[in-house]
């Protein structure tokens, strides 16, 4: 059965990861609008990527429901996976992409 690498996966902490006395890892990585500006954020890799995401929609004043947040193009869902779930390492870039819905129009 082939895995999709998000469940399951058990990361540990390389040397490139801050790593608290009480043993808990941090990530560093960037979230990218679509207009080229990047914002960094350090988080826990155990805790669910929700609130970055929230802090980043404040920052750039955008309403967080509004906002599509993409991994190598396979969309992130903050409230429930966690950096350590999706592989995700030290400076890293997530995309931050408005919501499209529709599509374009048929030409008859």
């Amino acid at each position: 059965m082939a895995s999709n690498g998000i469940l399951g996966n058990k990361r540990k902490a390389s040397e490139r990861d801050e790593v608290t006395e009480d043993g808990i890892v941090h990530i560093e990585f960037g979230i990218r609008g679509q207009d080229g500006n990047e914002q960094h954020f350090k988080v826990n890799q155990d805790k669910f990527l929700i609130t970055a995401f929230q802090q980043y929609c404040k920052k750039m004043k955008l309403q967080y429901a509004t906002i599509n947040f993409l991994l190598d193009e396979k969309s992130i869902q903050g409230n429930r996976q966690t950096p350590k779930m999706l592989n995700l390492k030290n400076g890293d870039t997530i995309d931050a992409m408005k919501h499209q819905s529709g599509g374009g129009v048929v030409a008859m």
